[in-house]
């Protein structure tokens, strides 16, 4: 077969291949790879595996030698088809049955850091097109939120402070019914619980009661599907409601709310709250009205076994502000 070889290849080009693969004999030496890839003395490689193992090391140096100075998956310059993916070396030992293997060192390939992170960016850009939250609202955090409110409702306040801090996906814990009256800023400390959890990249989603049950009857007007949103908001692993059972009740609303509050306490996945009712009062306005005894008592059971009930006390800002005129004026 050499002679088939030498003869296809004439003399002088198979005595400069030979001379080319001597070099990188010499030139790839085991030192030389231990020179640039520490990582071979962190997984034990013997100067023999290494050795055995010189092509996957080189593609190793090559990759490394294509991510340096790298600003980011977007501008990945790697190969096509291997953008975000990286070789990672692994040592090969004989098993006790083969004992007169030899031991070497194989590749694989892996999702580099930046990739990961860049899909995680896409994933948080996507779910933030279900969020309900206003530009504004990333104004409310808990370093600017009023000192008065604070000091009245501090276990509260650090219940949902230990939680945007702490959180894990994962973690098995509750979430919060806050309830009380209009103006108790019941809302400002929710948000700033939601920014933090972004600023961690937790997934969170922020909704308003009024607002998303009004942008599904449009969905619905239009003849667009409500499941996928419903599973978003039912499946994210935190999910924020403002003004709970604040829209018009209808059947359609209890029923979808229902729905959603179940898949959330089965999953076991955090729901926080923020109302003018106490829990037991939900909905109970319209409960004969529409007959919906069942439904809202369901929603009772749900909202009581999935989260801590906290009731914000103080006055409202909504009093506070308002300008006055007359012999009470002064009052405050």
């Amino acid at each position: 077969m050499m002679q088939g070889i030498q003869e296809a290849l004439g003399n002088d080009i198979l005595q400069k291949i030979k001379q080319r693969l001597s070099t990188v004999q010499t030139t790839y030496s085991p030192a030389y790879f231990r020179e640039q890839l520490p990582e071979l003395e962190d997984m034990g490689a013997t100067d023999d595996m290494i050795a055995h193992s010189k092509i996957p090391l080189y593609e190793r140096l090559k990759q490394l030698k294509e991510c340096a100075g790298c600003t980011g998956y977007p501008s990945c310059k790697r190969p096509p088809g291997m953008e975000g993916t990286v070789i990672r070396l692994f040592p090969v030992l004989p098993d006790e049955e083969n004992t007169t293997a030899a031991a070497y060192i194989s590749s694989c390939h892996g999702t580099c850091n930046e990739y990961s992170h860049y899909l995680r960016e896409q994933h948080w850009a996507k779910l933030q097109e279900f969020s309900g939250k206003a530009k504004q609202d990333s104004y409310y955090t808990f370093e600017n939120f009023p000192i008065g409110p604070k000091r009245q409702n501090k276990d509260i306040c650090t219940a949902f402070y230990d939680f945007a801090n702490n959180y894990k996906p994962g973690d098995e814990t509750k979430g919060i019914y806050l309830h009380g009256r209009a103006g108790t800023f019941k809302t400002w400390l929710m948000l700033a619980m939601v920014n933090r959890l972004e600023e961690r990249r937790v997934p969170v989603l922020f909704i308003r009661t009024d607002s998303i049950f009004r942008n599904f009857k449009a969905y619905l007007s239009r003849k667009e599907e409500i499941g996928p949103i419903i599973e978003r908001y039912a499946s994210v692993e935190v999910l924020a409601i403002d003004e709970f059972a604040q829209e018009s009740p209808t059947d359609f609303t209890v029923d979808i709310m229902f729905e959603l509050l179940n898949a959330r306490f089965t999953n076991g996945l955090p729901t926080f709250y923020t109302s003018n009712y106490a829990p037991d009062n939900v909905y109970m306005k319209v409960v004969k009205k529409l007959q919906l005894e069942e439904k809202v008592e369901a929603i009772h059971r749900r909202i009581s076994q999935g989260a801590r009930l906290a009731e914000m006390i103080g006055d409202s800002w909504k009093l506070r502000d308002v300008e006055r005129i007359g012999p009470d004026s002064h009052k405050s």
